[in-house]
């Protein structure tokens, strides 16, 4: 009798097509040569796939993105169609950082518009962003229409022109910016309040008054409270200020007695 062989025929059916049944030796075989072929078959073609993976991958990081960018995140529909409908106001503090200062600040090479703390008045950011606004973007007849003889450093002089001054720019910018800032309008009404109690202390008596009527920063500051009661729509408390002007200029002898004034004649609403 010859040695054992590895292979065993199987036959089928020939009526029905079905396979006879394994037997025991029929299984091992097909077992152990299934795992003989597949382990030859599956480490080439595990070979060929971590070759081409590294390969696109090489190909990809070059080709479609950069190692180590993070990803930026992308804005909700919703978002990216109101910023397309509705164009950013202009913000004011982007304006003045835009804005060329005036000569006797650009020497002094800083953005603040008082540097060495030279104001009549005390300084704080809104005063300074005011101030900036004035010096840059101010173009009220009244107070620029004349460059030989500027009005702000006439208000350099008091601090009640000063605060009035600022007062009348607050309210000018609150009219002609489409969004104003709420700090500088507050800025606005603060300097107002405190120019109206620098000009009650000054006339609450007599004699107080007449020394006042004799004080051109008191006439000068009576009157740009008018033109600031004025630009807010206040005509009759407007109207108070200079009245109560009329009389003082009347006091210390009439208009003939501060023509020599040109700044302050150019400030009173005649």
């Amino acid at each position: 009798m010859g040695p054992k062989s590895d292979y065993k025929f199987i036959t089928v059916d020939a009526v029905e097509g079905t396979f006879q049944p394994a037997n025991k030796s029929v299984r091992s075989h097909a077992i152990r040569t299934a795992i003989q072929r597949g382990g030859s078959q599956l480490g080439a073609s595990t070979a060929l796939i971590s070759q081409g993976t590294i390969r696109g991958k090489a190909h990809l990081k070059g080709r479609f993105r950069l190692g180590g960018t993070a990803t930026k995140p992308k804005k909700p529909k919703n978002q990216r169609r109101k910023n397309t409908t509705e164009p950013a106001s202009p913000d004011i503090y982007e304006l003045l950082s835009e804005a060329s200062l005036p000569p006797w600040i650009q020497r002094l090479g800083s953005d603040n518009a008082d540097p060495f703390n030279t104001l009549p008045i005390p300084s704080s950011p809104s005063v300074d962003a005011l101030v900036k606004y004035f010096t840059t973007r101010f173009n009220l007849n009244s107070t620029t229409t004349d460059t030989k003889r500027p009005w702000f450093p006439y208000a350099m002089q008091s601090a009640l022109i000063m605060r009035t001054t600022l007062a009348l720019a607050a309210e000018f910018l609150a009219a002609t910016m489409p969004s104003p800032d709420p700090k500088l309008q507050r800025e606005g009404y603060l300097q107002k309040g405190e120019a109206m109690r620098m000009v009650r202390s000054r006339l609450e008596s007599r004699e107080s008054a007449q020394r006042a009527s004799d004080d051109l920063s008191v006439l000068a500051g009576v009157a740009m409270l008018g033109s600031v009661e004025a630009f807010q729509g206040h005509f009759s408390a407007a109207n108070i200020h200079l009245t109560g002007l009329h009389a003082m200029i009347t006091a210390r002898g009439g208009p003939d007695t501060i023509k020599h004034d040109y700044i302050l004649c150019r400030s009173i609403n005649w």
